[in-house]
């Protein structure tokens, strides 16, 4: 796997859909990626510690959102709401934690790739 420039560590790496930092600083894009360290991420992802902080943090930047829009794709498509706040706090607190993991921009581009690929991820 090529090594690439490193980036800096960025809050909202959930909403990268094009590149992974490794744990030594390497950002590789997710095309090169095996198909098995994708899945990977995707169970590091799932696992309860990282749900409950995602939980915490989405929650916050919900806080921060502009009053009309949650720029957030949880139900498939971008979703202008009335009062985008309470709903999509609301769809935080009932969401199971695999709706919330899968809901993720980077989790749905792993996914892709891997189906894309024919290899099926967990999710």
């Amino acid at each position: 796997m090529e090594e690439h420039a490193k980036a800096p560590s960025l809050m909202g790496w959930w909403m990268n859909t094009e590149s992974w930092t490794t744990r030594t600083g390497a950002v590789v894009p997710l095309e090169q990626l095996s198909p098995s360290h994708r899945e990977n991420i995707i169970a590091m992802i799932h696992s309860r510690s990282v749900v409950r902080r995602l939980r915490s943090v989405l929650g916050y930047f919900a806080l921060l959102a502009p009053a009309n829009y949650i720029g957030f794709d949880y139900e498939n498509d971008d979703v202008l709401l009335a009062d985008p706040f309470s709903e999509y706090m609301d769809w935080l607190d009932s969401a199971s934690d695999d709706e919330i993991v899968n809901s993720l921009p980077l989790v749905k581009r792993l996914v892709e790739l891997n189906a894309a690929e024919g290899n099926s991820s967990p999710g």
